[in-house]
C-alpha cells in the first residue's frame, strides 16, 4: 500500500497507464491498482490491454490503472500497489497505534539537510502540542535514503579504494623491474649493434631499417 504521491517523489515513470490520482487515494474511493512488471509479463504476458483489466485481491476486485518497476530502492520486489488511503483499518488512523508505516521525502532545490530537519522538528512540535494525548514527547527522525538502504558504507568503500590502489601500484611497480631487467639483458646486443655502426630506429630514413632494429 502507497500513497499517490510516492512514484512521483521517487522519480520514477509508469512503464504502462498512469499514477494513481489523488482522490483515489482517499476512504471510500473506487479500489485500482498499480501491478509490477514481473507480474505483468508473468501473468499477462507483457500485454499492452491490460490496463483497465481486473485483479482480485483478498477478496475484492480492483482495476488495474498503470504498471511499474517492481523493484524501488526503498523495499525489494512487489507485485501489486494499492492506494493506502483507501485502507479502512480503524487501527490505521488511530494515533495512539504505530502501524510501522515508512514516510519518504524529497528535498526541494536550494534546502540543506539540516533546514529539512529543522523544519520535521517543528511539525513535529505542533503535532504534540494539538495531539498531546498521542505525540506528547514523540519526535522525527530523518534519515538519507542512501544511508537507509545501503548503511554508512564510505568508510568499507575508501578502505577498498585504498587497497585497489595499493595493488595497482605493486603492479606497476612489478611491470617497470621486468622492463628494466629485460634491457638490462640486451645491454650486450645493443652495444655490439652501435659498434658496427647501427643508428636509432627513430633516425633511420629507411622504413625497413626501422622495423629490422625495432624487432
Amino acid at each position: 500500500m502507497i500513497s499517490a504521491d510516492m512514484f512521483p517523489a521517487l522519480g520514477i515513470p509508469p512503464l504502462l497507464g498512469r499514477n494513481f490520482r489523488p482522490e483515489e487515494d482517499q476512504p471510500g474511493a473506487g479500489p485500482v491498482a498499480i501491478i509490477g512488471d514481473g507480474l505483468w509479463k508473468r501473468k499477462f504476458g507483457l500485454s499492452a490491454d491490460v490496463i483497465g483489466r481486473s485483479i482480485a485481491l483478498n477478496g475484492q476486485v480492483y482495476t488495474i490503472v498503470g504498471v511499474f518497476p517492481g523493484r524501488l530502492p526503498i523495499f525489494s520486489a512487489s507485485d501489486v500497489y494499492t492506494p493506502i488511503g483507501q485502507w479502512d483499518d480503524p487501527t490505521f488512523r488511530d494515533r495512539r497505534i504505530g502501524m510501522g508505516t515508512n514516510s519518504i521525502g524529497r528535498l526541494k532545490p536550494g534546502v540543506t539537510f539540516a533546514e529539512a530537519r529543522a523544519d520535521l522538528d517543528s511539525v513535529a512540535q505542533n503535532l504534540a502540542a494539538a495531539y498531546p494525548d498521542a505525540d506528547k514527547g514523540t519526535g522525527i527522525s530523518l534519515v538519507p535514503l542512501k544511508t537507509d538502504v545501503v548503511g554508512d558504507v564510505r568508510g568499507i568503500l575508501l578502505v577498498l579504494l585504498g587497497a585497489v590502489t595499493f595493488v595497482l601500484l605493486i603492479a606497476c611497480a612489478n611491470v617497470a623491474n621486468l622492463l628494466l631487467a629485460r634491457s638490462t639483458g640486451r645491454s650486450r646486443e645493443f652495444a655490439i649493434r652501435a659498434a658496427i655502426g647501427a643508428v636509432p630506429a627513430a633516425s633511420s630514413v629507411n622504413s625497413s631499417l626501422k622495423a629490422f632494429y625495432l624487432a
